[in-house]
């Protein structure tokens, strides 16, 4: 008997070590009612349980932060709504008006209580204006990599006086091989538009250089601005020479057009 009382004891601690008697989980719950063992006779285990279902805590508190949060954007807009209801057209003008009336008479104070100090920052500004657009234009007069430079070791009178066929010749080698690229080998007319362009655009500078120095000698303050006379003399002669470059150009150009189209 005690043999097979130890036996029972044996299974049932088995049994309770690798079944636990509660289980449960976030959403439910099983109890394990075990009953008194009796010692005088067979053993016999009877388990019952039941489920106990819990509610879910997160989802409702979900909920409830984006019901706040929906209550909460409308009463936003509503009291939006309310306040420009309220506002009529006639007193949105008014407190315009009312402000730009007042800017204006702040500013008007402002300008009489500081006449020196704006006209002195005024001046320093339109001078710093000038100097760097004299400047600018200075470093394209004295760049050797420009169109402009172009045969610069050649006078421009004897320049004039060579035919103007071989100029052009060598013009167009010149303009191939500055603009052509391993990537438009083939491209005829890129070198071209890029030649007119970059030489527009050395004259719009050069004359823009001797605009300002017109409009400083009429004004009488060139002095102001010293040390351009070299600079003057150079412009003039780099604009004659661009001028007379894009002249043969074009008219290489128009010969090579009339050649194309005359029928052999």
């Amino acid at each position: 008997m005690n043999k097979v009382f130890l036996s029972y004891l044996t299974y049932f601690g088995i049994f309770t070590l690798f079944c636990p008697i509660s289980l449960q989980s976030e959403t439910q719950k099983k109890e394990v009612i075990i009953p008194a063992l009796s010692t005088t006779g067979p053993i016999t285990i009877q388990v019952s349980g039941e489920f106990i279902n819990k509610p879910n805590n997160t989802n409702i508190n979900t909920n409830n932060n984006e019901a706040a949060s929906t209550n909460s954007l409308s009463a936003a807009n509503q009291t939006i709504i309310k306040y420009f209801q309220q506002i009529s057209y006639a007193q949105i003008k008014e407190e315009v008006t009312t402000k730009t009336i007042d800017l204006h008479t702040f500013v008007t104070e402002y300008c009489k209580a500081n006449k020196a100090k704006i006209a002195l920052i005024s001046l320093g500004t339109v001078y710093s204006i000038i100097w760097y657009k004299l400047l600018y234009c200075a470093h394209t007069i004295l760049s050797q990599t420009n169109w402009a430079s172009w045969k610069n070791s050649i006078p421009f009178d004897m320049l004039h006086i060579m035919p103007q066929q071989e100029l052009a010749k060598e013009l167009l080698f010149a303009l191939q091989k500055h603009y052509q690229t391993t990537e438009n080998l083939t491209d005829f007319l890129l070198p071209l538009v890029s030649f007119l362009r970059d030489v527009d655009h050395e004259l719009r500078i050069l004359n823009q250089f001797l605009m300002i120095h017109h409009w400083l000698e009429k004004c009488h303050l060139s002095f102001l601005f010293p040390q351009q006379e070299i600079l003057v003399q150079r412009a003039h002669e780099k604009v004659n020479r661009l001028s007379y470059l894009k002249e043969i150009f074009l008219d290489w150009v128009t010969d090579y057009k009339i050649t194309i189209n005359t029928p052999s």
